[in-house]
């Protein structure tokens, strides 16, 4: 299937989400495009704007190029996610640019009866948002592995590159290449407090099982950070494994605050942030 239409895909102004005779908030507040149960797929030349919900889900669908896309949503308005890739495998994004409130490009897995994301390719990707530009969760309910980030560019962001596992399925084999990153601290409820690069896993309710994370490698990633943070918090459910971060860029001042919790084969070379001082916005600036 191919979807290569001329000009663009938006929402008029949504109000009825917040309409308390609805039923389910979701149900109120549609996804603007979705690829579901889909193959041999092609998204390309689309502007895609003002969603309500997620602007463009992809679940459990196989072989989907999204391409040459412009993705822009209110940047006062939760949860519109640009990008979100669920359940789904052989999925390639490039030369796209995506500006959200929400969680900018996000793969995750909602439910363990779906397949495991997997085999996913991001390349030349430009990446803002008042949350993580870039996620691999929070749900997790089935596994993801073999993902590549190349060449990706993070403006503006409250967070940088993450991976943030809540649930029991678990993260390996994933590849942040060649990216640059820019945060800030943004005012509001939004997740992040400046961190470039954010790896955790931990439960999402006490006692509840969380997976793993494993083999995930920050490659000639820059940045220039609001906190100049990197997060790594594992928890006595579930450890991080074989973390590695490997930066030979040279010229950049640098500053490095690493958190570490129950983290095992962590390995940093050159790892690099150039620090803005800016105050932190309140209780949230931290939150894992």
């Amino acid at each position: 299937m191919r979807l290569t239409p001329k000009g663009n895909f938006s929402k008029p102004e949504v109000t009825n989400w917040r309409d308390g005779s609805c039923p389910s908030r979701r149900q109120c507040r549609p996804r603007l495009l979705g690829v579901d149960r889909s193959v041999d797929v092609l998204i390309a030349g689309l502007e895609l704007r003002d969603s309500a919900f997620w602007t463009l889900h992809v679940r459990e669908s196989k072989r989907v190029r999204l391409h040459r896309l412009n993705i822009s949503g209110d940047l006062d308005f939760p949860n519109n996610d640009g990008i979100d890739i669920d359940g789904s495998s052989y999925v390639t994004v490039t030369d796209t640019h995506v500006s959200t409130a929400d969680d900018a490009l996000c793969l995750k897995t909602t439910s363990a009866a779906r397949p495991p994301t997997r085999h996913v390719l991001v390349s030349n990707v430009t990446l803002r948002s008042r949350s993580a530009a870039v996620k691999l969760g929070s749900e997790s309910l089935a596994d993801m592995y073999n993902i590549t980030f190349r060449h990706l560019r993070v403006l503006d962001s409250n967070r940088g590159l993450a991976v943030q596992l809540r649930d029991y399925g678990s993260v390996r084999d994933v590849l942040f290449q060649h990216c640059h990153v820019e945060t800030r601290r943004h005012e509001g409820g939004w997740w992040g407090g400046g961190e470039p690069l954010y790896v955790t896993a931990l439960p999402r309710w006490v006692g509840s099982r969380v997976g793993v994370a494993s083999n995930i490698t920050f490659h000639h990633v820059t940045a220039e950070a609001a906190g100049g943070i990197v997060v790594l918090a594992g928890s006595p459910e579930s450890s991080l494994v074989g973390i590695a971060l490997h930066n030979r860029a040279q010229g950049l001042p640098w500053h490095q605050e690493l958190v570490s919790l129950t983290v095992r084969g962590v390995e940093c070379e050159g790892v690099m942030t150039q620090v803005r001082q800016e105050r932190p916005d309140g209780a949230d600036a931290k939150r894992f």
